[in-house]
């Protein structure tokens, strides 16, 4: 993954996301995430007390 610089030119199609991906997007980013996060968790969990 390259960084992008500041002075760097978008990359195509850039424009046409970026404006969506405000607080809202943010916000549904980390839900996701965190639900992602919880059932790989609750799998663990799970798979940890059955071999215990």
């Amino acid at each position: 993954m390259t960084k992008l610089r500041d002075d760097d030119p978008p990359p195509p199609g850039y424009e046409s996301w970026q404006p969506r991906m405000g607080r809202g997007g943010k916000f549904v980013a980390w839900v996701i995430l965190a639900f992602i996060l919880a059932g790989t968790a609750l799998m663990a969990w799970q798979g940890f007390s059955r071999w215990m």
